[in-house]
């Protein structure tokens, strides 16, 4: 999830290494995961969606990079529309344990 990879970015990176059955050594981490900081993705224009043709009345393709950012653009009856919906659909499968906080 976004919070993990906020919350331990190198962590996250060793755990998909882990499951594509690669063993990077740490300077392969440290680097990987300085590529795929916030910020550096939101200074690229292969991963910021700067070349993208702007979409009339939305905001930039990449916002501020903050856990929980979201609660500024869902009202709280959104929060509570979209909770439902999600368990509506989980059924009785177990739903994944969702994080909004790092």
């Amino acid at each position: 999830s976004y919070e993990e990879l906020s919350r331990n970015l190198p962590a996250a990176v060793r755990r998909i290494a882990s499951f594509l059955g690669k063993a990077p050594t740490d300077g392969q981490v440290a680097a990987i995961a300085a590529h795929c900081s916030f910020e550096r993705m939101a200074a690229n224009p292969m991963t910021n969606a700067s070349s993208m043709p702007k979409v009339a009345g939305e905001g930039e393709f990449m916002r501020r990079g903050q856990v929980g950012d979201w609660r500024r653009y869902f009202t709280p009856e959104q929060v509570r529309r979209m909770d439902e919906w999600i368990a509506q659909r989980a059924g009785s499968e177990a739903a994944p344990p969702f994080e909004y906080e790092a």
